[in-house]
């Protein structure tokens, strides 16, 4: 047996420290190449919150508008009993009768009266 293979085979193959990092390739990475890595990964998290972020915006301001939109339906419906309400209570032949039930009466004659500065109608 070759003394020098029995010697590798003896030896241990250490723990990987952070100062013996490999790259998928199995070369050593300098520290350099180790903060990049970390300054990559920092950068993907960061673009992964924004893009969660804006996602949870669009689904808020969706909620916000559908919102508005049954607010404006049911301000529209209101509007239109209301102009219904003021219809019904202009009603001519409503007013008379009301008038009547109060002992209102229609004017026997008409007075003019002159307008400030003496001019006549």
């Amino acid at each position: 047996m070759n003394p020098v293979l029995s010697r590798r085979a003896q030896r241990k193959r250490p723990v990987s420290s952070p100062s013996r990092r490999r790259n998928f390739a199995g070369t050593r990475l300098s520290p350099r190449h180790r903060s990049g890595r970390a300054l990559a990964l920092a950068a993907v998290v960061l673009a992964a919150l924004v893009v969660v972020h804006v996602r949870v915006r669009v689904i808020e301001e969706g909620y916000l508008r559908v919102a508005a939109i049954e607010r404006v339906e049911t301000l529209l419906e209101q509007r239109q009993r209301l102009k219904a309400d003021i219809g019904a209570l202009k009603n001519h032949e409503r007013l008379t009768a009301l008038a009547a039930e109060l002992g209102f009466q229609r004017p026997q004659h008409e007075i003019w009266l002159a307008p400030p500065g003496g001019m006549n109608p």
